[in-house]
């Protein structure tokens, strides 16, 4: 089966109760998806973390197969920031970092940030307008 690679955003998301996003989450696991995460995912969205949400935070990236850093991740995170910074186009270390490590993991991207993920290489999951 395949992996998914949720951005920031969606778990923040979901941590705040976003039950399109559970559910869609959920489906990919009954099927017999591996959800992943980083760390880059696990720092940011343990920064953002209300002191009731502790439990709730820590259950749902527990749930989360973690995908180490590498030495390819970080060139491949430096390399594809340095590309699009040549073509004038700023993307910040976290999502680079996270193209990267889908890129190096073989996953699907999931965001709904379409714009901040150019790369013509990497499989996004578009939810674009995802309803509540």
């Amino acid at each position: 089966m395949a992996y998914y690679l949720p951005d920031t955003n969606i778990l923040i998301r979901i941590l705040r109760g976003h039950t399109g996003y559970a559910a869609l989450l959920r489906q990919f696991a009954v099927e017999g998806h591996t959800l992943a995460c980083c760390s880059v995912t696990v720092g940011e969205v343990l920064s953002g973390m209300k002191l009731r949400e502790e439990t709730t935070t820590r259950n749902l990236m527990g749930s989360l197969a973690f995908l180490p850093d590498s030495r390819a991740v970080a060139e491949r995170t430096g390399l594809l920031r340095l590309k699009y910074c040549r073509e004038g186009i700023i993307l910040s270390f976290a999502d680079t970092f996270l193209t990267a490590t889908a890129l190096e993991y073989d996953c699907t991207l999931i965001t709904e940030n379409r714009k901040d993920f150019p790369m013509p290489e990497l499989r996004l999951y578009d939810l674009g307008n995802l309803a509540p």
